[in-house]
């Protein structure tokens, strides 16, 4: 029994040498204050997220995850955090705890800097409880053995409203502990681990609501190999998103995510082992929720008593002027109603006069010009029927108006000759009609050619033939 402790204990410490120390999460993707402190308070208000990872299921004794956190930010500057892991392997088990502070940095409107520390411990331990032995001694002098060790980390990020950068130390050093077990000494030694991460979001051309974010996370430690995550993330309306992609340790990690209710969001991902380590496993699993609390600083809440303020004394005082309205005495109501009435009728009566004098006006102008009694005057201009051009060449006209109402096309006249200098009025004997020609061709060739041209800024003119 001895012998297959200490071949066990050997297992877990190569097993904890080979991996990554801090465990790797499913939730880095959607979560990045779990990379580094340098994204404490990346959102506005405070926010948590807690999840559970089963990982290479169907192996023996396989790591297991309890990830829990909750960040902060009060204001555009300042940012805080505390990060909590549970991870256990056989018996063996990392946890680590950390409170993270960040500063905030506004480049322009939409580019900031972030600066991260963090400090914090980290407790492993051998727990024997659970092993069931025939001599007691065999564990006795290690039995819930723990040791607990501090640590520090930093970080720092640039994001824009589209694009995201960040590198972090969540482990900034080095730091052991000795286990001693019937007389052979272990050590456990977490190395500073190197986070760098990166992400752009595309808008999809064809669909206006989806978002495509590939997103790159890179881990280094020393003496162990660096692993990276590629995935590609789809995301509809910011409440839906779909992860795929490949993971360097020989997986392929799928995480779907939904916004189920309000500021609530629940995930859930499955890694697909390759090689042959899915022979022997089922892959991995997690799952956990995350909610935002929609909170108010100091200076926020002292702004909005401030609006709250104005509205209520803006309210008083229009309630104060309807007061004042209402107070005025039935008498001066009867007054001033009788005052307006007063006023209308005298408007009725203007209004009265004024239209028979300008239907005897009309008649008097349209009289003057069917009798053709020399010149009469309309507005400011005087009119002559002897003004009207009566061209008796052979001709062909290039006419864009006709009326009967030689006034009316009086009046049109003037704004013809701001387009065209060389309109005139033409007139026929022995006709009603009065013409606007802007132009006078002498061939029939010349017309037409004069009037596809013409038609493109005038589509209704068209072209009178006059012949001796």
């Amino acid at each position: 029994m001895k012998l297959v402790l200490l071949i066990f204990i050997q297992l877990v410490f190569i097993g904890i040498t080979l991996s990554q120390q801090l465990p790797v999460l499913d939730q880095n993707i959607l979560n990045r204050y779990t990379l580094q402190p340098g994204y404490t308070g990346e959102n506005r208000g405070l926010h948590t997220w807690d999840g559970f990872r089963n990982n290479l299921v169907g192996l023996t004794q396989n790591p297991t995850t309890l990830a829990l956190n909750i960040n902060y930010r009060d204001s555009e500057k300042h940012g805080f955090g505390a990060n909590l892991l549970s991870d256990k392997t056989g018996l063996f088990s990392n946890t680590f705890f950390q409170l993270s502070y960040a500063y905030r940095i506004k480049l322009t409107n939409s580019a900031l800097l972030s600066f991260g520390i963090s400090a914090g411990i980290n407790q492993n331990r051998f727990d024997f409880n659970s092993v069931i032995v025939e001599d007691k001694t065999d564990i006795g002098t290690i039995s819930n053995t723990g040791k607990l060790m501090f640590q520090g980390g930093l970080g720092v990020s640039y994001s824009t409203s589209r694009f995201t950068v960040g590198a972090g130390f969540p482990s900034l050093y080095s730091s052991k502990a000795l286990y001693e077990i019937r007389s052979v000494q272990y050590t456990y030694q977490l190395d500073p681990l190197f986070v760098l991460n990166s992400s752009y979001v595309f808008d999809v051309t064809c669909c206006k609501d989806i978002e495509l974010i590939p997103t790159v996370i890179i881990r280094g430690q020393h003496a162990l190999p660096t692993l990276a995550d590629i995935v590609v993330t789809a995301r509809y309306k910011k409440l839906y998103s779909l992860t795929a992609g490949y993971r360097t340790n020989g997986s392929f990690p799928i995480v779907a995510m939904a916004n189920v209710y309000k500021q609530l969001k629940i995930y859930a991902g499955y890694d697909a082992n390759i090689g042959n380590l899915a022979i022997a496993s089922k892959g991995g699993f997690e799952a956990g929720i995350g909610y935002k609390f929609t909170l108010l600083s100091g200076s926020e809440h002292k702004l909005e008593d401030a609006r709250l303020k104005r509205a209520q004394d803006s309210l008083k005082n229009v309630v104060s002027q309807l007061n004042d309205k209402l107070s005025i005495s039935e008498n001066d109501k009867q007054k001033k109603t009788s005052d307006l009435i007063k006023e209308v009728d005298k408007l009725k009566i203007d209004n009265s006069i004024l239209k028979v004098q300008t239907d005897t006006l009309r008649e008097q102008l349209k009289r003057a010009i069917l009798k053709g009694s020399g010149p009469c005057k309309h507005g400011d201009q005087y009119i002559d029927e002897n003004d009207v051009t009566i061209d008796k060449s052979n001709g062909y006209f290039i006419v864009v108006e006709s009326s009967k109402n030689r006034v009316e096309l009086e009046n049109s006249l003037q704004e013809w000759k701001l387009k065209e200098k060389s309109t005139f009025i033409l007139k026929k004997k022995n006709s009603l009609w009065y013409l606007v020609a802007i132009e006078k061709l002498e061939t029939k060739k010349e017309g037409l050619k004069r009037l596809k041209e013409l038609r493109k800024k005038y589509p209704n003119a068209w072209v009178r033939i006059q012949k001796k």
